[in-house]
């Protein structure tokens, strides 16, 4: 099986008239993470916070 979902990116390589090589693109590190803390059930687990300028280092 070759576990294609929906959603999947994949580069396309010509190998010769009508025949082509598909390479799955590896997903970010922290693909999905976000995701995964705003689905805690724990309500208010995770809350954004504001970040503090770097401008004047």
């Amino acid at each position: 099986m070759d576990r294609i979902e929906a959603g999947q990116e994949f580069d396309i390589d010509r190998l010769d008239r009508g025949e082509y090589r598909l390479a799955r693109r590896a997903p970010a590190a922290n693909d999905g993470a976000v995701d995964w803390l705003l689905g805690c059930p724990q309500k208010g687990f995770f809350v954004p916070i504001a970040s503090e300028s770097t401008d004047t280092l």
